[in-house]
């Protein structure tokens, strides 16, 4: 049955391919598409054990989401974002500690008989944003530079630092019954964030002195394999985990250094190429996240899950961004553009299923509540992009 079910995953692959255009014109994104094969896929094969799935795709998702951080890091242009930096720091230091904030404290309103641990546990999972989900309107050139460049810098820098708070809370979670799990998550984590340190600068060191020796011969230069990128993040986050460190802490910062220490002139390549593989992948695990969700969303959700879910979409991250945003020369619609368009994607299912299969009670009532604002996020921004590109295309025309 196995086989059965990657002939209907490659087919359906294959009609998104040679579809795509024609999808995208009917306003439905890739995650759409995958996010609903996910949901087919269980009535081609209903018997699938979720448990041993979920614990079976676990490294394949992790090294996704080890690719992307490294990606999004190295492609965040640290010298551009010096230069413009105003947007893109108040979303990151003022809007995001309050949306986590805001976000924990609605749903220990909404759900009394959680502990405050869970409720920020689900909250920093929620937080991050993916722009990939919004890909259409970060290219589309009618909407303002100003605009795109923050969301995409926001998104791309997020997730990184979303990580540490998130493994903390988890830590501490996991270990509740200890008289002391505060102290022994700090341990914990301050440890890994070390190891993730010193792996990060040792192994960049290294990296940039190997690709800079083989520019400079010319051993790649138009020819560079696409899996460059993608074997530097696995190997970094391999490595890292091997030694007990946090290997999503040290493929961001690697990415970082990347960034500002590389010379050359064949970054956006290496960008390039190595996204083509990360959209693969990622399509596999929207199609792996719309089966999971189903299943565990069948029997949990609630109005009170749903209306959270809404809730965490819009006010609660819209505000914060248009707070953060209040002093500066943005025009209302911007600012609101600015606070709409926080999609949650790729860095909220990986967390999620980190928390799937972890030993923490309620785990998998809290996991169907990010489910909820994931799917809720890939249907709603999903619809939503093209609508306000046509917004702004009017008002560039008048």
């Amino acid at each position: 049955m196995e086989y059965l079910n990657l002939a209907f995953i490659a087919f359906a692959a294959f009609v998104y391919s040679v579809t795509l255009r024609q999808l995208e014109h009917n306003e439905i994104t890739g995650p759409m598409f995958f996010v609903l094969l996910g949901f087919l896929l269980t009535w081609v094969d209903p018997v699938i054990d979720i448990n041993f799935l979920s614990s079976s795709m676990q490294l394949i998702i992790e090294l996704t989401l080890a690719s992307v951080l490294f990606v999004d890091a190295a492609n965040a242009d640290l010298k551009i974002l010096r230069r413009n930096y105003t947007y893109p720091l108040l979303l990151l230091i003022v809007a995001l500690p309050l949306t986590f904030i805001f976000s924990a404290l609605t749903m220990n309103i909404f759900f009394t008989s959680l502990p405050f641990l869970s409720s920020a546990l689900v909250a920093i999972i929620i937080t991050p944003t993916d722009a990939a989900l919004s890909r259409s309107f970060l290219k589309a050139e009618s909407v303002p530079i100003t605009l795109r460049e923050g969301i995409n810098t926001e998104s791309g820098l997020n997730d990184g630092l979303c990580v540490p708070i998130f493994l903390f809370l988890l830590a501490a979670a996991t270990h509740q019954t200890n008289s002391k799990p505060l102290t022994l998550a700090v341990e914990l984590l301050s440890r890994e964030i070390g190891i993730a340190i010193f792996v990060a600068f040792i192994s960049m060191a290294i990296v940039l002195l190997m690709v800079h020796y083989c520019e400079n011969k010319h051993y790649f230069i138009n020819k560079s394999s696409p899996f460059l990128f993608t074997a530097i993040a696995v190997f970094i986050y391999s490595f890292t985990q091997a030694i007990e460190g946090s290997g999503f802490i040290a493929v961001f910062i690697s990415g970082l250094i990347f960034d500002w220490f590389y010379k050359g002139q064949a970054k956006n390549k290496f960008v390039k190429d190595s996204e083509q593989l990360s959209d693969f992948m990622s399509a596999i695990i929207w199609c792996f996240f719309g089966f999971t969700a189903f299943n565990l969303l069948v029997n949990t959700i609630s109005v009170a899950i749903i209306c959270y879910a809404l809730l965490s979409l819009t006010f609660l991250r819209m505000l914060p961004v248009i707070f953060s945003l209040y002093f500066t020369q943005l025009s209302v619609k911007e600012k609101i553009t600015f606070g709409w368009f926080g999609p949650r994607g790729m860095a909220s299912i990986v967390f999620a299923l980190m928390l799937y299969q972890s030993e923490i009670a309620n785990k998998e009532f809290l996991v169907s509540i990010c489910f909820t604002v994931i799917l809720l996020s890939v249907v709603i921004h999903g619809l939503s992009t093209q609508p306000i590109i046509k917004l702004f295309k009017q008002k560039k025309a008048e």
